[in-house]
Protein backbone atom coordinates (compact mmCIF):
# COMPACT_ATOMS: atom_id res chain seq x y z
CA UNK A 1 0.00 0.00 0.00
CA UNK A 2 1.42 3.40 -0.88
CA UNK A 3 2.68 5.41 2.09
CA UNK A 4 0.15 8.21 1.61
CA UNK A 5 -2.76 5.76 1.67
CA UNK A 6 -1.36 4.05 4.77
CA UNK A 7 -0.86 7.43 6.45
CA UNK A 8 -4.38 8.57 5.52
CA UNK A 9 -5.97 5.41 6.92
CA UNK A 10 -3.84 5.71 10.08
CA UNK A 11 -4.79 9.38 10.47
CA UNK A 12 -8.46 8.50 10.05
CA UNK A 13 -8.20 5.76 12.67
CA UNK A 14 -6.47 8.17 15.08
CA UNK A 15 -9.17 10.77 14.49
CA UNK A 16 -11.94 8.23 15.11
CA UNK A 17 -10.22 7.06 18.28
CA UNK A 18 -9.86 10.62 19.55
CA UNK A 19 -13.53 11.27 18.71
CA UNK A 20 -14.66 8.17 20.60
CA UNK A 21 -12.49 9.07 23.60
CA UNK A 22 -13.92 12.60 23.52
CA UNK A 23 -17.45 11.24 23.47
CA UNK A 24 -16.68 8.90 26.38
CA UNK A 25 -15.13 11.74 28.39
CA UNK A 26 -18.12 13.99 27.68
CA UNK A 27 -20.58 11.27 28.73
CA UNK A 28 -18.57 10.51 31.86
CA UNK A 29 -18.35 14.21 32.78
CA UNK A 30 -22.09 14.63 32.41
CA UNK A 31 -22.65 11.51 34.53
CA UNK A 32 -20.33 12.79 37.24
CA UNK A 33 -22.02 16.20 37.14
CA UNK A 34 -25.42 14.56 37.58
CA UNK A 35 -24.13 12.51 40.51
CA UNK A 36 -22.42 15.43 42.24
CA UNK A 37 -24.77 18.31 41.44
CA UNK A 38 -28.05 16.52 40.94
CA UNK A 39 -30.28 16.02 37.94
CA UNK A 40 -31.70 19.52 38.00
CA UNK A 41 -28.26 21.17 37.82
CA UNK A 42 -27.43 19.60 34.44
CA UNK A 43 -29.50 20.75 31.43
CA UNK A 44 -31.78 18.20 29.81
CA UNK A 45 -30.14 18.59 26.36
CA UNK A 46 -26.74 17.75 27.90
CA UNK A 47 -28.06 14.61 29.62
CA UNK A 48 -29.86 13.49 26.46
CA UNK A 49 -26.83 14.15 24.28
CA UNK A 50 -24.50 12.29 26.64
CA UNK A 51 -26.87 9.32 26.76
CA UNK A 52 -27.27 9.18 22.97
CA UNK A 53 -23.55 9.54 22.27
CA UNK A 54 -22.65 6.99 24.94
CA UNK A 55 -25.15 4.52 23.53
CA UNK A 56 -23.80 5.07 20.02
CA UNK A 57 -20.24 4.34 21.17
CA UNK A 58 -21.35 1.16 22.96
CA UNK A 59 -23.35 -0.02 19.93
CA UNK A 60 -20.41 0.67 17.59
CA UNK A 61 -18.01 -1.21 19.85
CA UNK A 62 -20.34 -4.22 20.16
CA UNK A 63 -21.07 -4.27 16.43
CA UNK A 64 -17.37 -4.03 15.57
CA UNK A 65 -16.57 -6.90 17.95
CA UNK A 66 -19.30 -9.08 16.46
CA UNK A 67 -18.15 -8.35 12.89
CA UNK A 68 -14.55 -9.15 13.81
CA UNK A 69 -15.62 -12.44 15.42
CA UNK A 70 -17.72 -13.38 12.38
CA UNK A 71 -14.83 -12.57 10.02
CA UNK A 72 -12.50 -14.75 12.09
CA UNK A 73 -15.07 -17.54 11.99
CA UNK A 74 -15.40 -17.21 8.21
CA UNK A 75 -11.62 -17.33 7.79
CA UNK A 76 -11.36 -20.49 9.90
CA UNK A 77 -14.23 -22.13 8.00
CA UNK A 78 -12.75 -21.20 4.63
CA UNK A 79 -9.36 -22.63 5.63
CA UNK A 80 -10.97 -25.80 6.93
CA UNK A 81 -12.96 -26.27 3.71
CA UNK A 82 -9.90 -25.58 1.54
CA UNK A 83 -7.84 -28.12 3.47
CA UNK A 84 -10.65 -30.67 3.09
CA UNK A 85 -10.92 -29.96 -0.65
CA UNK A 86 -14.51 -28.72 -0.39
CA UNK A 87 -14.19 -25.93 -2.93
CA UNK A 88 -17.89 -25.09 -3.08
CA UNK A 89 -18.20 -24.30 0.64
CA UNK A 90 -14.78 -22.63 0.68
CA UNK A 91 -15.93 -20.38 -2.18
CA UNK A 92 -19.04 -19.37 -0.24
CA UNK A 93 -17.00 -18.47 2.86
CA UNK A 94 -14.42 -16.53 0.85
CA UNK A 95 -17.22 -14.64 -0.94
CA UNK A 96 -18.65 -13.66 2.46
CA UNK A 97 -15.21 -12.44 3.55
CA UNK A 98 -14.82 -10.38 0.39
CA UNK A 99 -18.24 -8.75 0.84
CA UNK A 100 -17.48 -7.97 4.47
CA UNK A 101 -14.08 -6.47 3.64
CA UNK A 102 -15.50 -4.42 0.77
CA UNK A 103 -18.01 -2.84 3.15
CA UNK A 104 -15.41 -2.21 5.81
CA UNK A 105 -12.28 -1.09 3.90
CA UNK A 106 -13.23 -1.04 0.21
CA UNK A 107 -12.78 -3.21 -2.85
CA UNK A 108 -9.19 -2.12 -3.51
CA UNK A 109 -7.82 -2.77 -0.03
CA UNK A 110 -4.88 -5.22 -0.27
CA UNK A 111 -6.55 -7.73 2.06
CA UNK A 112 -9.77 -7.63 0.06
CA UNK A 113 -7.77 -8.11 -3.13
CA UNK A 114 -5.99 -11.14 -1.64
CA UNK A 115 -9.29 -12.76 -0.71
CA UNK A 116 -10.63 -11.98 -4.18
CA UNK A 117 -7.56 -13.68 -5.64
CA UNK A 118 -8.19 -16.69 -3.39
CA UNK A 119 -11.74 -16.86 -4.75
CA UNK A 120 -10.38 -16.62 -8.30
CA UNK A 121 -8.09 -19.57 -7.63
CA UNK A 122 -10.98 -21.55 -6.15
CA UNK A 123 -13.07 -20.82 -9.27
CA UNK A 124 -10.13 -21.89 -11.45
CA UNK A 125 -9.86 -25.22 -9.60
CA UNK A 126 -13.61 -25.67 -10.04
CA UNK A 127 -13.17 -25.23 -13.79
CA UNK A 128 -15.03 -21.90 -13.86
CA UNK A 129 -12.35 -20.20 -15.93
CA UNK A 130 -14.40 -17.20 -17.09
CA UNK A 131 -15.37 -16.31 -13.52
CA UNK A 132 -11.79 -16.82 -12.44
CA UNK A 133 -10.45 -14.55 -15.19
CA UNK A 134 -13.00 -11.83 -14.35
CA UNK A 135 -12.02 -11.93 -10.67
CA UNK A 136 -8.32 -11.82 -11.55
CA UNK A 137 -8.87 -8.82 -13.83
CA UNK A 138 -10.56 -7.03 -10.94
CA UNK A 139 -7.63 -7.94 -8.67
CA UNK A 140 -4.98 -6.79 -11.16
CA UNK A 141 -6.80 -3.51 -11.69
CA UNK A 142 -7.01 -2.94 -7.94
CA UNK A 143 -3.41 -3.94 -7.35
CA UNK A 144 -2.13 -1.66 -10.10
CA UNK A 145 -3.93 1.30 -8.58
CA UNK A 146 -3.12 0.60 -4.92
CA UNK A 147 0.09 -1.44 -4.83
CA UNK A 148 1.70 -0.53 -8.14
CA UNK A 149 3.00 -2.61 -11.03
CA UNK A 150 6.23 -3.62 -9.30
CA UNK A 151 4.62 -5.13 -6.20
CA UNK A 152 5.06 -8.93 -5.89
CA UNK A 153 1.32 -9.50 -5.43
CA UNK A 154 0.57 -7.58 -8.64
CA UNK A 155 3.23 -9.51 -10.55
CA UNK A 156 1.97 -12.86 -9.23
CA UNK A 157 -1.65 -12.09 -10.13
CA UNK A 158 -0.66 -10.81 -13.55
CA UNK A 159 1.36 -13.95 -14.34
CA UNK A 160 -1.51 -16.22 -13.30
CA UNK A 161 -4.02 -14.19 -15.31
CA UNK A 162 -1.66 -14.16 -18.26
CA UNK A 163 -1.38 -17.97 -18.18
CA UNK A 164 -5.14 -18.27 -17.93
CA UNK A 165 -6.00 -15.84 -20.74
CA UNK A 166 -2.97 -16.08 -23.03
CA UNK A 167 -1.13 -19.37 -22.62
CA UNK A 168 1.83 -18.07 -24.67
CA UNK A 169 2.26 -15.07 -22.39
CA UNK A 170 3.70 -11.64 -23.11
CA UNK A 171 7.14 -10.14 -22.67
CA UNK A 172 6.06 -6.57 -21.96
CA UNK A 173 5.57 -4.94 -18.54
CA UNK A 174 2.31 -5.38 -16.67
CA UNK A 175 1.05 -1.81 -16.92
CA UNK A 176 1.55 -1.61 -20.72
CA UNK A 177 -0.25 -4.88 -21.38
CA UNK A 178 -3.02 -4.09 -18.90
CA UNK A 179 -3.71 -0.53 -20.08
CA UNK A 180 -4.13 -1.69 -23.71
CA UNK A 181 -6.88 -4.13 -22.77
Amino acid sequence: MPTTQRRTRFDLMKALFVLMVGIAVFAAAVGVAVLLLGVDAVPQWMRTTALALGAAVVIAAVRGSIERWLDGRSIRLAQRYLEAGDLLRAGVQVQLLIESNEKLVGAYDPLTLRWTMTLAQIRMKQGLLLQSAALMEKVVDGQLSTLGAGHPDTQRTYRLLQRLVEPGGLDEPVEIWWRRR
